[in-house]
């Protein structure tokens, strides 16, 4: 559930009055992304690449060959999804709550996804996409997030979508 506040300060970034099914959207995304990354928290993945590797190798000593080959994909992508949470690389966070905030904004609030810099020497990214993001982002993660992770988050977004309309204009269907 949303905090009322949170809402308020989300609703001060936002150019103009939104549905309330942006608000029910949004707060889903909340929620999904509070229970992955619990999950996530409680059982890491390198973990479970351990888990999986010590299960192939008993089923690998008893000579159950079903178990082997469950036990060795379960491994294998673990292992895979490890490097997507290796140092400080969250891809939960990266990928599906900023880029779920994004979405949103592209769906109900403006077209396109624009970053603006503050004159100056110091030239901080700045604009009402960004102090959206941050609204939406912080108090989510419980920890600042810097305006050029936002920026940075914002531009790889921006060239997936490009390269997805580059894909349709081409005829490229997707299943």
């Amino acid at each position: 559930m949303m905090n009322p506040s949170h809402r308020e300060a989300i609703a001060a970034t936002l150019p103009r009055k939104v549905p309330e099914e942006f608000w029910t959207e949004l707060e889903q995304v909340f929620d999904v992304f509070r229970l992955v990354e619990g999950r996530r928290r409680s059982r890491p993945p390198t973990k479970r690449h351990k888990r999986w590797l010590r299960i192939a190798a008993l089923a690998k000593k008893e000579g159950d060959d079903v178990l082997l080959e469950y036990a060795e994909a379960r491994a294998v992508a673990y292992g895979m999804m490890g490097a997507t949470f290796r140092g400080r690389n969250n891809f939960y966070r990266s990928h599906f709550l900023i880029g779920s905030v994004l979405d949103l904004w592209l769906r109900y609030i403006a077209d396109d996804l624009r970053v603006s810099r503050s004159s100056g020497t110091t030239r901080i990214p700045g604009g009402p996409l960004i102090r959206y993001v941050t609204a939406c982002v912080v108090p989510v993660l419980g920890k600042k997030v810097s305006p050029e992770t936002i920026r940075n988050r914002i531009i790889r977004e921006k060239r997936s979508l490009a390269g997805h309309k580059k894909r349709l204009a081409a005829g490229y269907a997707y299943r």
